[in-house]
Parts: C-alpha cells; structure tokens; sequence
C-alpha cells in the first residue's frame, strides 16, 4: 500500500539538481524544523514564488488548511492579480510630461551649447534628470510589456524619448 497524498488536488512532482553541499543543509534545516525535505522545497518554491511574482507586479496568495483529516490543502487565490494595473496609467502621465519636457529641453539644446562642446551646467543636470526618469518609465514599461499590459503606441512613444534624450546627450 502507497503513501497517502498529501494534497487533494494531486500536485506534481518537480525534480532539479542542486549541489550536494545544499542538499546537506536542506537536510540540517528540515531536520531542525521538524519536517521532511519535500515540505523545505516546497516552502522555498512558495517563498521564491511570491517573490518573483511580486517584483513583477503580480499578487499570489497561499493559504494553508487543515481540515479535521489531516490533508493540508494550498489554495490559491488571486493567482497573477495585476498589482500594477495603475502602473499602466502612471506610464502614461509621465510619457506625457517626459515629452514635453523632451520638446523643451530640444529647444533649449541649441541656445545652451557652446561652441566648445560643453553644455551649461543647469542644462546638463536637467538632461541627466530626464534621462534617469526615462530609464525608470523605461523599466516600467518592460514590466508591463511582460504581463501583456504594454499598448504598442506607448512603447514607441518611449522608445523616441529615449533617442531623443540620446541624440541631446551625445552632443556633450
């Protein structure tokens, strides 16, 4: 007679090689905790989960049931809820007032360049701003291009600050 499972919604079986070193420690930790080794992986594939699925701007919830059998149940609720649906609009207002800013800064390029190559400084610290918040909208932006959240128009509207914002900054 088997093993009786451990879940009621059967699971899988998930097979990888580590060092032997790790799995050595694996075993100290799980031995210290008072659980199997199968239990430590799957804590640390839950953990690694909700980790990663936050940094992507996702929601995943576990909860953990004991019902009077003694079967533990891990539902899932919520599983890949966009946390970031608001990002999509924060996107948007700052392409906006990066564009204009863009469009000021272009303006400006050619009153503030001096015949030696140099930018003045006010203008040089304005081009580093823009450029370092358009790495962020840029970062953002391939968040969102991950989770299938990234309108095409957007994408390209960010992609031409992005020359844009090049082509001033070569000119140092």
């Amino acid at each position: 007679m088997g093993r009786r499972r451990k879940f009621s919604d059967a699971g899988c079986t998930v097979c990888g090689y580590v060092e032997y070193s790790i799995t050595k420690l694996l075993d100290k930790i799980a031995v210290a905790k008072g659980i199997t080794r199968s239990e430590a992986v799957r804590e640390a594939i839950i953990r690694y989960v909700e980790e990663e699925a936050t940094k992507l701007g996702m929601q995943v919830v576990f909860s953990h049931d004991d019902d009077e059998s003694g079967e533990v149940r891990v539902r899932h609720s919520n599983v890949l809820q966009i946390l970031n649906e608001g990002g999509l609009e924060d996107l948007e207002e700052n392409v906006a007032e990066l564009e204009k800013t863009v469009a000021v800064l272009e303006r400006i390029a050619n009153r503030k360049y001096y015949g030696h190559g140099y930018y003045a400084p006010d203008f040089k610290k304005e081009l580093d701003y823009a450029w370092s918040r358009m790495l962020s909208m840029k970062k953002l932006a391939e968040k969102l291009a991950r989770l299938d959240m990234l309108d095409v128009e957007l994408a390209k509207r960010v992609v031409n600050i992005e020359r844009r914002l090049k082509r001033m900054r070569k000119r140092k």
